[in-house]
């Protein structure tokens, strides 16, 4: 894989990556944001091998 295409690769999306943006979120706006609470509920489906509930949380399809 080239440089570039590097750069552009989108992450894979697992718990700890769900986990690394709500605490981030929660540095800028504390743990009462919504969005705080459904990346924690996602990251939580994720880890209990239930990807569907984690999709339906976020609203999103993640990526296989």
């Amino acid at each position: 894989m080239d440089k570039e295409t590097e750069i552009h690769k989108t992450p894979e999306i697992t718990a700890q990556f769900l986990r690394e943006g709500a605490a981030h979120l929660a540095t800028q706006f504390g743990t009462g944001v919504g969005l705080f609470k459904d990346l924690m509920a996602a990251a939580n489906a994720l880890d209990e091998g239930d990807r569907e509930k984690a999709e339906r949380i976020l609203g999103v399809k993640l990526q296989p």
